[in-house]
């Protein structure tokens, strides 16, 4: 298994580390080798089209997972924070993470 933390800029000026696993891991490393992925440490990973030094805003990425559940056919309720705390109890229930 391949195993990475990220550090992100949180709310408040917070610092949040977020685990990245597998082929998660593997997709991140391949797009910051990137020749084309922006050098800048401060730079958004998910730009809009418009702006690359300009983050999707929360309710664009809270309707890009919900499209995404839908088309899966989940009809539970989904969101951003939801996929992060079902993570978080399937690292701790399956033991990845000691």
């Amino acid at each position: 298994m391949n195993l990475g933390l990220l550090r992100v800029g949180g709310k408040g000026q917070k610092e949040r580390a977020l685990f990245v696993v597998d082929k998660l891991y593997s997709n991140l490393v391949r797009y910051l080798q990137h020749p084309e992925t922006s050098k800048q440490k401060h730079a958004p990973m998910f730009a809009t089209h418009n702006n690359s030094n300009k983050a999707i805003s929360t309710d664009r990425a809270r309707y890009m997972i919900k499209e995404v559940a839908a088309e899966a056919g989940i009809e539970l309720y989904i969101t951003p924070h939801v996929l992060r705390h079902s993570f978080a109890t399937d690292v701790h229930a399956n033991d990845i993470i000691d």
